[in-house]
């Protein structure tokens, strides 16, 4: 039986680009060396604002992908996906060793379908001091697009008509999306964003100590029932 690697708690560095998009919308992060696809999956959710839902898939090759690992949930899904556990997989296992490193892609959202290329990148003296054994964003360019607008070519559409304010569903379309012409605007989001991390993985692990407890409070009450 083959043993798995010890996973090294090192940071990994990636940068997450949204595919397809009129202007570049990526983010750069530090992510602990042991961190799983699950926690990766609620990282990616706060650092692009998007509304979490629970459909996601990691993949390392988009054409012949051979290595799946995420949830899909809702109507219409296929069934035999032969998704890996997204608790039980590791970024460093998976990607980074088994995958030597190569870009692989996150695929948010089975309706709206927005598709992420994730790279592994370089981590610089500059980057450990800002590395306190949490997520932690480096890099911030780009405005994330309304999420339910259905993906990116939908997303240039959309552009295109709230530039316009002669369009007739200009107005129809922006309170649709909930979305003001001002939201289209470029600015410097990365203090709000990193907060916003933080604040969603203070949750993420409030979760998890709850289900931790669920499960011990379950396996008590098993032995009780069994005595």
């Amino acid at each position: 039986m083959q043993t798995k690697t010890t996973l090294s708690k090192s940071p990994i560095k990636i940068e997450i680009s949204l595919d397809n998009m009129p202007k570049p919308v990526r983010r750069v992060l530090l992510v602990p060396g042991d961190i799983n696809f699950h926690r990766l999956n609620h990282v990616i959710i706060s650092v692009f604002i998007w509304e979490n839902d629970s459909s996601y898939v990691f993949v390392d090759n988009v054409n012949r992908p051979k290595t799946k690992i995420g949830e899909l949930r809702g109507k219409n899904i296929p069934e035999n996906q032969n998704l890996l556990n997204p608790k039980r997989t590791y970024l460093q296992r998976s990607f980074l060793l088994k995958g030597k490193g190569a870009p692989f892609q996150y695929n948010y959202h089975h309706k709206y379908r927005w598709s992420h290329t994730i790279t592994f990148q370089e981590i610089t003296p500059e980057d450990l001091e800002k590395y306190d054994g949490k997520e932690v964003l480096l890099e911030y360019e780009g405005i994330n697009p309304p999420e339910n607008l259905g993906g990116a070519e939908a997303y240039r559409v959309f552009r295109e008509i709230v530039n316009n304010p002669k369009n007739a569903l200009r107005d129809a379309l922006l309170e649709f999306v909930d979305w003001t012409p001002q939201d289209l605007e470029e600015e410097d989001d990365s203090l709000h964003l990193s907060q916003w991390l933080e604040d969603l993985m203070e949750e993420y692990e409030d979760i998890l100590e709850d289900e931790r407890w669920e499960r011990k409070h379950k396996r008590n009450q098993e032995t009780i029932e069994v005595d």
